[in-house]
């Protein structure tokens, strides 16, 4: 009768055990699967970061390129930015680069010399 007991007490506590060791093995998995996914939106997030910056500072250094071409052609407005004919030029809309990020330029004049 003894023996009875022991073997059901083994049973029991070897389905608490099968039970709890598959709810752990679940909640690593889902922690893996959380960590893997996250990491995924991480990237993405950084890489459209640095390729709004790398967009901004080409902006920056074309219009640097326009002023020391036709600094008195600048005229005040907000522009967009194109190349034709192998020079960059203004244009009237703001330009959008990989149908993501609109790109606007704003020249306003300080005085004669500085825009």
């Amino acid at each position: 009768m003894k023996s009875t007991q022991l073997q059901t007490k083994n049973r029991a506590f070897t389905s608490v055990e099968v039970l709890l060791s598959v709810s752990l093995f679940t909640l690593l998995i889902l922690l893996v699967i959380r960590g893997i996914s996250f990491s995924q939106y991480w990237n993405k997030s950084v890489f459209m970061q640095k390729k709004s910056v790398t967009i901004a500072q080409e902006g920056l250094e074309i219009v640097k390129e326009i002023r020391n071409q036709s600094f008195l052609n600048l005229i005040d407005g907000t522009y967009g930015l194109s190349k034709n004919n192998g020079y960059w030029e203004f244009i009237p809309t703001p330009d959008l680069n990989d149908n993501i990020y609109k790109r606007a330029i704003t020249t306003t004049s300080i005085n004669n010399e500085t825009k």
